[in-house]
């Protein structure tokens, strides 16, 4: 059976239809287009909003045609802060000088010119000494003196009675009136300058030199006595009692008298970890006297290392204290390298102590002995005391005196004239001698 449609009667019979039906497919055909411009469009309208807000957030931050000085002025600052670190550390190698014509290399050839900085370097310390108000305890020559002036024979050289009783109370007067008990010979090559045979430029000026090094590190052991006893008048009333002695060769240890260097020897700073003469890094370097360090430092391009050691006698409640004091800051002046500039104030702290040991100082005996330390003459006061030794780093900046050190810059001086290179003993590394003492220099005078 066949279907038939017969598209005519379809039409008038639902021609109620045609037009609705002709409405909304109009509508379809006009709607989606719509749909898909409106699209179009709210897109490209949020692309022009968002480039809209970029442009006007670049309006804002544009940047002023003066913004690179002020850019500058930024930089500016930066580099002076940059700078002032740098300098503050190159400083605090920047010191006085003992004397100004011997460094890097001597303005002439006379060997007056090393005995002269000899003199000078006895008279810095000599003056180290009293400006802390110190002395050492009578000697045999003075309690003779003393004894004879007091009528007394003196022949029983301070023994028991008499002689005994006034040599008590002469050593309580001197104690009375230092602060300190301090001798210059404990000091560092003192009596080597003041028995000095030149060996030849060379040696002389590195002789120098070194004294030099051992000169600021003498000092900054003085000052911290001086800022521990700041307003003591007498060693019982005295934070630190003594100075038994500075030392880069061994570990000073106190004697029953004055302690007297042997005339004629050296006890001078080596530079830890520096290539000893006629051998070659890392195994020909110079080593400590002292042993390794904990804290592994070595002289390099930028720094010097010196090992030293110091004993002193302290009130037993001082130890921490004095050891606190010597690592603190000190101030120092500088006139530069010709000693005729501006004074310029600047700060160093340098010192770290590497191994200490104390040991008690006891009661007095009958010859005025004190347990395992002994104190002929030395009166100490009434407060329990301690001999403290340390064994001390020192770091110089060596760039800071690169102007005037002697051989560096490539064997030249800091005008660009040669300088010789010291004469030194062509072993591998120093090794101190078995009886803790310094190398002896017996040459025939040159002058």
């Amino acid at each position: 059976m066949q279907l038939q449609f017969d598209i005519k009667k379809i039409i008038k019979r639902h021609s109620a239809l045609v037009l609705p039906i002709g409405i909304t497919v109009a509508a379809v055909l006009v709607f989606v287009p719509t749909f898909m411009i409106g699209k179009k469009i709210k897109t490209e309208m949020e692309q022009s909003v968002s480039l809209a807000s970029q442009v006007d957030s670049f309006s804002r931050d544009a940047v002023s045609a003066e913004q690179w000085k002020e850019q500058a002025k930024v930089a500016a600052v930066h580099e002076k802060e940059a700078n002032s670190v740098e300098r503050t550390m190159l400083a605090t190698s920047m010191r006085e000088l003992l004397a100004y014509n011997v460094f890097p290399k001597p303005v002439d050839d006379s060997t007056a010119v090393f005995t002269n900085f000899g003199k000078s370097y006895r008279a810095a310390i000599d003056e180290l000494v009293t400006g802390i108000n110190g002395r050492d305890v009578p000697t045999e020559e003075e309690l003779r003196e003393m004894l004879k002036q007091a009528g007394v024979s003196g022949n029983n050289n301070s023994g028991m009675g008499t002689d005994q009783d006034i040599v008590d109370q002469i050593c309580k007067d001197r104690a009375a009136k230092i602060s300190v008990y301090a001798n210059p010979d404990t000091f560092p090559s003192y009596n080597f300058w003041n028995e000095y045979q030149y060996q030849g430029p060379d040696t002389a000026v590195m002789d120098c030199w070194k004294t030099q090094i051992a000169y600021w590190i003498s000092k900054d052991v003085v000052d911290t006595i001086g800022s521990m006893n700041s307003g003591s008048a007498a060693v019982s009333v005295s934070p630190v009692k003594r100075l038994v002695g500075i030392s880069f060769v061994a570990e000073p240890k106190a004697n029953t008298t004055t302690a007297s260097a042997t005339p004629g020897t050296a006890d001078m700073p080596s530079f830890v970890g520096e290539a000893a003469p006629g051998a070659a890094a890392p195994t020909g370097t110079v080593a400590s006297v002292f042993g390794p360090a904990w804290t592994g430092r070595s002289t390099n391009d930028d720094m010097d290392v010196v090992h030293f050691a110091v004993t002193v006698v302290v009130n037993a409640k001082s130890v921490l204290p004095f050891m606190a004091q010597l690592c603190s800051a000190k101030e120092h002046t500088f006139k530069g390298w010709d000693g005729q500039q501006n004074e310029e104030k600047f700060m160093h702290n340098q010192i770290t102590v590497l191994k200490s040991t104390f040991e008690p100082v006891a009661a007095a005996t009958a010859q005025g002995g004190y347990g395992s330390v002994s104190s002929d003459r030395y009166r100490y006061g009434h407060d329990p005391v301690v001999q403290l030794s340390m064994v001390c780093e020192y770091v110089f900046m060596k760039p800071g005196y690169k102007a005037v050190k002697p051989g560096s810059g490539s064997g030249t001086d800091a005008a660009g004239g040669s300088v010789s290179q010291p004469s030194q003993p062509s072993t591998p590394s120093y090794t101190p001698p078995a009886s803790g003492g310094s190398r002896k220099r017996r040459v025939a005078d040159d002058e």
